[in-house]
């Protein structure tokens, strides 16, 4: 799991600690890399776990509101959408319906990648549990 632009705090960790409830690893631990892995990110995070599930290991990925995607990338480098057609995994990208952060063409450029790549349309949800519900299936379902 990748955190916020905030790094690990309480809410961090209660994101977490539910994944754990729910049966996954939500940190590295001995043997994983034997096992096909996930990746959930938000924000900040949720842009780099769009470049982490361009890694052959990464099975699942849940995108919660990466902004910027489409216009920047961590370190410099092409728009970090361009890694989307990599991405052998399945990878789900959520944003809220009033996020000020994904602006119209951010959204547009978003969808365009993901049905360019035949992964699954872009996410727009008004709560947050729409989105939790669907990341869980998800993981259920690969990992």
């Amino acid at each position: 799991m990748l955190p916020e632009v905030f790094g690990v705090n309480s809410w961090v960790r209660s994101v977490a600690e539910r994944l754990v409830g729910h049966g996954y690893a939500a940190l590295a631990q001995p043997g994983l890399e034997q096992r096909p892995v996930g990746c959930v990110g938000f924000c900040f995070g949720g842009h780099l776990a769009l470049l982490a599930a361009s890694l052959p290991e990464v099975a699942a990925t849940s995108d919660f509101y990466g902004a910027r995607v489409s216009t920047d990338r961590p370190g410099g480098g092409p728009p970090t959408l361009a890694v989307v057609p990599q991405i052998r995994g399945m990878l789900l990208c959520f944003c809220g319906d009033h996020d000020p952060l994904m602006p119209p063409e951010e959204l547009a450029a978003i969808e365009v990648a993901l049905a360019a790549s035949g992964q699954p349309p872009l996410i727009v949800a008004a709560a947050a549990a729409e989105g939790w519900s669907q990341m869980l299936a998800l993981l259920d379902e690969r990992l």
